[in-house]
C-alpha cells in the first residue's frame, strides 16, 4: 500500500458549494480523483452540467444542485436537497463567498452589510448545521471552510468597507470554535485561507 492509498476517499461523498467553477471546481476535481463521489452546488445549471460531465468521466457519481448558497434561504434549500439524495455526506466544503460590492464602511447600508456577512459567514454556518449534525450523529466527517488571508493577515487595497475581511475573520473564528466543539465527536473542521 502506498502512502497515497491512505488518503483515498472511495465510498465517501463530498458536498461542495460553488463547485462548478474556480476554486470549488478544482477542489471537486481533486476529491473525485481521490475517489469521492460529489454533490456540486452552484447558481448556474449549465456550468454545473459541464462540471458533472467532466468529473463523471472519472467514474464518480456526481449530483448537482442549482441553488444560490450566497443567500441564507438558498443555503438551507441546497443542504436539504442534498440530504434528500440519500447519500451520507462525509465532506462539506464551504467555498462560496466573495467581495460582491466595493462600498465604503461609512456608506454601506445595514441590509447590504448583512447580505455580505451572510455571503461569507452565515451561509457557511447554515451548511455546517444542516450537514454537520448528521456527521456528528455518525461520529465522522470533515468540514473545510474557505476563509481568506484577508481575514487575518492582510488588508486588500482598493476594496473598501472591510466587509469581506471582517466576515472572513469571523469564518476563521467559527472554524476554530467548531473544530474544538466537534473534534471529540469525530468531525474535523478546518480552514483553507
Amino acid at each position: 500500500m502506498s502512502v497515497l492509498d491512505r488518503f483515498r476517499l472511495n465510498g465517501r461523498t463530498a458536498f461542495i458549494t460553488g463547485g462548478s467553477r474556480g476554486l470549488g471546481r478544482a477542489m471537486a476535481q481533486a476529491l473525485a480523483e481521490a475517489g469521492a463521489d460529489l454533490i456540486l452546488v452552484g447558481r448556474e445549471a449549465e456550468a454545473l452540467n459541464v462540471a458533472r460531465a467532466e468529473i463523471a468521466a472519472l467514474g464518480r457519481r456526481v449530483d448537482i444542485i442549482a441553488e444560490d448558497v450566497g443567500t441564507t434561504d438558498g443555503a438551507a434549500v441546497a443542504c436539504d436537497a442534498a440530504l434528500k439524495l440519500g447519500h451520507p455526506i462525509d465532506i462539506l466544503v464551504n467555498n462560496v463567498g466573495g467581495r460582491r460590492v466595493d462600498v465604503a464602511a461609512e456608506d454601506v447600508t445595514i441590509d447590504e452589510w448583512r447580505a455580505l456577512v451572510d455571503l461569507n459567514l452565515t451561509n457557511a454556518l447554515v451548511c455546517c448545521q444542516k450537514l454537520g449534525k448528521p456527521m456528528l450523529e455518525r461520529g465522522r466527517g470533515s468540514v473545510i471552510n474557505v476563509t481568506s488571508v484577508a481575514g487575518a493577515f492582510i488588508q486588500i487595497k482598493g476594496i473598501r468597507g472591510g466587509h469581506y475581511e471582517t466576515s472572513k475573520a469571523a469564518l476563521t473564528a467559527l472554524t476554530k470554535s467548531l473544530s474544538v466543539d466537534w473534534a471529540d465527536r469525530g468531525v474535523r473542521v478546518n480552514a483553507i485561507a
